[in-house]
C-alpha cells in the first residue's frame, strides 16, 4: 500500500459529527455525483490545499466526505476506514499542502481523474456566509452553493444539442455553465426545473450524453 495514503487515513480516521454536518453531507453528495457522472471508474483524486491538511479551509471532514462519496460508500455512517476503502476500490488519493497553484483564498483545488476524463474543481469556503461553494470547473468560473438549489452535471459530446433541447422545453432544465473538456466532450452544469433525478433518467438514453448526475440537493424547508 502507498505509504502516503496510509499516513493520511491514519491521521484522519472516521467522519465525526460536527457543527458543519450540512457541509459534510453536501461534500459527500458531490463525491457520489462525481462517481456517477464519470463513465469510467475514478482512479485518482488530488487535493491542492491552501494550508496543511488539518489547517485547510476545506476541513479534514470535508476532504474525507468527498473521498467517501467517490469511493462508493452508501453513507458516512458505514463502519469503514474511508481512505483504506478508497484504496481498495482502486482510487489513489494524494494531498499537496500549502499549494502555490490556487487563484483565490480559502480555496482547495480537487482534481478527479478516470481513465478518460479529468475534472478540476475549485471549492471555496465562505466562512462569513457559512457556505461551501463550487467556484470553478476546469478553470471556468461558476458560483454554485452546494447546499442551496438542485444542480445536475452532464457529460456530453454535443453541448449545443442539449442547449437547443433545453431552449425548446424538451428537457426540464436551464443551462447555467459549460466547459469543453476535449474536442468531443464537454461538461454542463444545469438547473433542473422539476425532479432532478428524473431529469438524469431522461438524459442518459441520449446518444450524446456520457453521464448525468445530481450533485446538489434542495435544502429542507
Amino acid at each position: 500500500m502507498d505509504n502516503h495514503v496510509t499516513s493520511v487515513f491514519d491521521i484522519v480516521g472516521r467522519i465525526p459529527i460536527t457543527p458543519t454536518q450540512q457541509h459534510i453531507d453536501a461534500a459527500f453528495r458531490l463525491g457520489r455525483a462525481l462517481r456517477s457522472l464519470l463513465p469510467t471508474p475514478i482512479t485518482k483524486v488530488s487535493f491542492d490545499l491552501d494550508a496543511g491538511i488539518r489547517q485547510s479551509s476545506l476541513t479534514v471532514e470535508l476532504q474525507t466526505a468527498l473521498v467517501g462519496g467517490m469511493a462508493g460508500l452508501a453513507s458516512l455512517t458505514e463502519n469503514k476506514n474511508i481512505y483504506e476503502y478508497a484504496y481498495q476500490e482502486g482510487i489513489k488519493v494524494s494531498f499537496a499542502p500549502n499549494s502555490k497553484d490556487l487563484d483565490q483564498p480559502d480555496t482547495t483545488l480537487v482534481t478527479v481523474a478516470s481513465a478518460d476524463y479529468q475534472l478540476a474543481l475549485a471549492l471555496t469556503t465562505r466562512r462569513a456566509e457559512d457556505q461551501l461553494v463550487l467556484t470553478a470547473i476546469n478553470g471556468v468560473p461558476v458560483t454554485l452553493d452546494l447546499g442551496a438549489t438542485t444542480r445536475v452535471w452532464i457529460l456530453t459530446s454535443d453541448a449545443d444539442q442539449l442547449r437547443q433541447l433545453a431552449a425548446n422545453d424538451q428537457l426540464a432544465m436551464r443551462v447555467e455553465s459549460g466547459q469543453q473538456l476535449a474536442a468531443d466532450m464537454a461538461v454542463l452544469v444545469v438547473e433542473a426545473s422539476g425532479d432532478a433525478n428524473q431529469l438524469c433518467e431522461d438524459l442518459r438514453p441520449l446518444e450524446t450524453v456520457a453521464g448525468a448526475a445530481v450533485y446538489a440537493a434542495p435544502q429542507a424547508e
